[in-house]
């Protein structure tokens, strides 16, 4: 009898603890995001600053800055920041940022439905590389 309700407590036990550890990757799963910020950026001195001031931002699992685009993707989780405080940190140390409209290059792009997409549209995916422009004016990359 005795060993009958120690396998019975064993086994509520794993069940409890296996539906708990369910639970917790359920909800590491669904609270993960992520955003495309339109960022005003001159140089890649500028790039590093944005990339850093973000990578340490609470609740950022990864960066990916892209000067040419002026763009940085952001992965966070949505439980412990969200767009509007990541745009905010970047205004602290004098980057505007913004976030960006999310345009399918095949289906969105105003170029793609006369088959003159170029990639210049603001968010589009398409892949043509535009030429960095040197600025006189940055004022960062100090």
């Amino acid at each position: 009898m005795r060993n009958l309700i120690l396998i019975l407590v064993a086994t509520m036990f794993t069940i409890t603890a296996t539906a708990q550890a369910q639970k917790v990757q359920k909800d590491k799963q669904t609270t993960k995001q992520e955003v495309v910020l339109k960022v005003k950026m001159d140089c890649q001195s500028c790039a590093e600053k944005v990339r850093k001031e973000l990578a340490f931002s609470k609740g950022v699992k990864a960066v990916d800055v892209n000067l040419e685009k002026g763009t940085a993707t952001v992965s966070y989780d949505s439980k412990r920041t969200n767009p509007e405080s990541l745009i905010a940190s970047l205004d602290k140390i004098g980057y505007k940022a913004s976030e960006a409209k999310s345009m399918n290059a095949q289906k969105d792009c105003p170029g793609v439905k006369t088959g003159g997409c170029k990639g210049a549209a603001a968010g589009c995916a398409g892949t043509k590389s535009q030429e960095v422009k040197k600025s006189s004016g940055c004022q960062h990359g100090r």
